[in-house]
């Protein structure tokens, strides 16, 4: 669904669903699930390790580069 921008008429705003919103909360529990169970065993400072590392590649000039 998508609303107009007051402020603009040719701007449209997406608007998630009520059946969207159900669609991402099941997608939520999925992955959130998936994640716990591949890091099962990894101490929880090993975690934080991981997602710092990932969260800088992901962010680095070259993959943001690589993705368009």
């Amino acid at each position: 669904m998508r609303t107009v921008d007051p402020s603009d008429r040719r701007v449209r705003i997406p608007q998630i669903t009520d059946n969207g919103r159900k669609v991402y909360a099941t997608f939520a529990a999925a992955r959130d699930a998936a994640e716990a169970r591949a890091l099962d065993g990894v101490d929880a400072s090993d975690r934080v390790l991981l997602l710092d590392v990932l969260a800088k590649i992901a962010n680095s000039p070259d993959t943001a580069d690589a993705t368009t």
